[in-house]
C-alpha cells in the first residue's frame, strides 16, 4: 500500500528557508537584483517538498506525448503570480522533510541510500477550469491540460554526485495570457533518454503566496 507522510514540526525555528539554502536558496524570478555584479534572488514566500524514492528500474504506466512519464498533482490553494518547480536527484545527505512536507514510506526506508539517482526532465502543467475537491463524475480523459514550462539540464542547481549539473528548475510568471490561479496542477517527469527512475529525489513547489492547504497526491483517483 502506498503511504504518504506528511511531516509535521515541534520547532519554531525550522523553516522551508532553511532547507531551501542548504540545497541553495529557491528564490523566484519575480524581485531578482544585482549585488557587487552577482544575481540575487529573493526565497518563495511558500515552499512545499515531495520526497519520494524509485526502485531499480521503476516502470511508469502513464505517458505523455507518448513517453512513459511519473505524474505528480498537486492543488494550488490561492492564486500567485509565479510558480517554481524543481526536482532534484538524490535528496543531499543532510536534507530531510520538515514541517508540513510529504515523504512516502518508501523514502523513509531508503533515505540513507545515495548511490543511486537519475538524471530529470520535467514539466509543469495546469488543469482548465477544475475545482478541488474533484467531482467523482469527473473522468480523468476529459481533462484538458496546458503546458506552463519544462527543463531539462538547469546551471542554477547543484551538481549530482557525476559532477553534472542535470538536475531541472522550472519557474513560470503569470502574465496577460497565463494566470497562476488556484486549482489543479502537475508536474511530470522522467529520466532524460526514457531511462527508468531509480534513487531518491526531492521535488519543491515553490510560490510568492504562502501554500497553507496545498495538496499532493500521486493520483487523481478518477476513471478513465
Amino acid at each position: 500500500m502506498f503511504r504518504v507522510f506528511i511531516v509535521l514540526s515541534f520547532c519554531v525555528c525550522c523553516s522551508k528557508a532553511a532547507l531551501s539554502q542548504r540545497l541553495d536558496l529557491f528564490g523566484a524570478e519575480n524581485g531578482k537584483y544585482l549585488r557587487n555584479g552577482v544575481e540575487r534572488r529573493i526565497a518563495y514566500a511558500g515552499i512545499i517538498s515531495w520526497f519520494d524514492y524509485a526502485e531499480k528500474d521503476s516502470i511508469s504506466n502513464d505517458s505523455l506525448n507518448g513517453q512513459p512519464v511519473h505524474f505528480l498533482y498537486f492543488y494550488l490553494p490561492d492564486s500567485t503570480s509565479e510558480l517554481g518547480i524543481r526536482l532534484i536527484s538524490p535528496v543531499p545527505e543532510k536534507v530531510f522533510p520538515e514541517g508540513g512536507d510529504f515523504a512516502t514510506e518508501i523514502f523513509w526506508k531508503n533515505k540513507n541510500k545515495k548511490e543511486s539517482y537519475f538524471d530529470p526532465e520535467i514539466i509543469l502543467q495546469q488543469a482548465i477550469g477544475i475545482n478541488f475537491p474533484l467531482d467523482s463524475s469527473l473522468k480523468e480523459n476529459e481533462i484538458v491540460w496546458i503546458d506552463l514550462g519544462k527543463n531539462d539540464n538547469s546551471e542554477e542547481l547543484i551538481p549530482q554526485p557525476n559532477g553534472l549539473r542535470n538536475n531541472s528548475l522550472v519557474r513560470v510568471l503569470k502574465s496577460n495570457s497565463l494566470k497562476l490561479d488556484r486549482g489543479l496542477y502537475r508536474i511530470a517527469f522522467k529520466s532524460a533518454k526514457n531511462k527508468a527512475i531509480q534513487g531518491s529525489y526531492i521535488i519543491q513547489i515553490g510560490a510568492l503566496v504562502p501554500l497553507k492547504g496545498m495538496k499532493i497526491f500521486t493520483t487523481l483517483g478518477l476513471k478513465d
